[in-house]
């Protein structure tokens, strides 16, 4: 099973390019933090889509994100 994690999905630059057939990946992952950004990537009409609504940090905590 190929698997590819976009840490940062941001817009969906990066996916944009990953979810072409050529690179046969089964799942992809989109981490990212931003709700605006969520909303763009909700966008992406693929089933091997995962969004991940986090970031990633060294404590558990709940921040605010700055643009």
């Amino acid at each position: 099973m190929k698997i590819f994690v976009d840490v940062g999905s941001h817009f969906g630059e990066t996916i944009e390019e990953v979810i072409n057939s050529k690179y046969s990946f089964d799942k992809i992952f989109c981490i990212e933090p931003s709700k605006i950004c969520i909303e763009y990537l909700k966008k992406f009409n693929d089933n091997r889509l995962t969004l991940v609504e986090a970031g990633f940090s060294s404590l558990d905590t709940t921040s605010k994100l700055y643009k």
